[in-house]
């Protein structure tokens, strides 16, 4: 999943993260590191 579309996770569910086989270069247009934009994106969820 790109992280296009939101998919709602309820209290006591587990995510699942793991090394994709492939690898991609990114373009980062902003200063922020990736960390500090999935921060900022999970807190604007929680308003």
């Amino acid at each position: 999943c790109d992280g296009e579309d939101a998919i709602p996770i309820e209290s006591g569910c587990s995510v699942r993260i793991q090394k994709a086989d492939m690898c991609g270069e990114f373009i980062r247009i902003k200063n922020e590191t990736f960390l500090e934009i999935l921060n900022s994106k999970l807190e604007q969820r929680r308003l």
